[in-house]
């Protein structure tokens, strides 16, 4: 077997480990769904959340073991906090470094290990988020790409920022639109994906989908289901829209008189608008209004996606609420109040 070295940073790594305040402390419910998520994601046994302190290597989450800590020197974390890339290996047996580690040979057996770093924001190795099986197993680079994705929730929650566990905003936002396809789950078990919307900040559904995943359609209702995300917006099809914080208060935006040429890309558009007021830091009507009128474009061309002339943005974003519930949006034009204005553009289109 061989021991793990320890990192040239190591002083200043322990340093910033400790400033966090989370070493022996309870588990934290955001991290345990995260591990849950990763281990049913990638269909493995156990998914952890592990730091890397002086001497031992202790789970601040764990799903599917025990323990909450084992000796530094024969952790596999310990090795994949030497580099900045996920540590894949794929068959323990095989691995030189492995083959005769205690974690392999008696329990927990590990025959398959993925550790990917948990870098704080200065880059400094905290531990991993690492998935486990006692199956040797092929792990792909793709796969390697969403173990990333898992992992950066992991860090959200880890706030290296202001050296304490919060909310705090310190790597973005996280959305989540629901996309749910019976045909592309064919065991029809749509747990993992309200744990990845359970995870996210903002998470958009329509209501059709919310029936389907979460048994309800009801804004208040899908609210009550996903407690966690700052924001759930429910999509009424070519009705409403509603947005409902996290004390259930709802913004309610109609959709808007659409003559349809074809009625696909909605949803993606929608999102697209919204996302683009949210990211300029709009407050909820104007995004919701902005995903509406995206929306609205896209059914009036016949390509993936348009876009309204800016002109006729502005105003739609501008007017009053009478003045948007009768503005009308169509192939050969739009009107907003007594204004009109050119139709919307193809994707592509000059």
């Amino acid at each position: 077997m061989l021991e793990p070295c320890f990192p040239e940073n190591e002083a200043e790594r322990l340093s910033v480990l400790n400033s966090l305040n989370v070493l022996d402390s309870n588990s934290v419910e955001k991290l345990d769904r995260i591990t849950r998520l990763a281990a049913k994601y990638f269909g493995v046994t156990i998914a952890l959340v592990s730091l890397i302190d002086r001497d031992r290597q202790w789970f601040l989450s764990r799903y599917g073991l025990d323990a909450r800590e084992t000796p530094r020197n024969i952790s596999f974390c310990g090795h994949a906090i030497l580099q900045r890339e996920a540590l894949v290996v794929p068959d323990t047996a095989k691995d030189p470094r492995f083959f005769d580690n205690p974690l392999v040979i008696g329990g927990p057996r590990i025959g398959f290990y993925v550790g990917q770093p948990l870098l704080s924001l200065d880059g400094l190795p905290l531990g991993t988020l690492c998935i486990i099986d006692s199956q040797p197993q092929p792990f792909s680079p793709e796969q390697v790409a969403d173990l990333d994705g898992v992992t950066w929730l992991a860090l959200r929650v880890l706030d290296t920022g202001d050296g304490g566990m919060n909310e705090a905003d310190t790597r973005g936002t996280v959305t989540f639109d629901v996309n749910w396809r019976e045909q592309l789950w064919p065991d029809g078990d749509p747990s993992l994906v309200v744990e990845l919307a359970r995870s996210a900040d903002v998470v958009l559904v329509g209501s059709d989908e919310a029936e389907r995943v979460l048994g309800t359609g009801s804004p208040a209702a899908v609210r009550a289901l996903l407690p966690e995300p700052r924001t759930v917006v429910v999509k009424d099809g070519a009705v409403r829209a509603i947005a409902v914080d996290r004390e259930g208060a709802q913004i309610t935006v109609p959709a808007l008189s659409v003559d349809v040429v074809e009625p696909v890309g909605a949803g993606d558009s929608f999102a697209a608008g919204f996302l683009h007021g949210l990211a300029h830091d709009e407050d909820m009507r104007t995004c919701l209004r902005r995903g509406h009128a995206g929306a609205a474009a896209t059914l009036t061309v016949r390509a993936d996606f348009a876009t309204l002339p800016p002109e006729a943005m502005t105003a739609l974003l501008s007017c009053d609420d009478d003045t948007w519930s009768a503005a009308y949006v169509g192939p050969a034009g739009i009107r907003v109040g007594g204004a009109a204005f050119p139709p919307p553009h193809e994707s592509g289109t000059p």
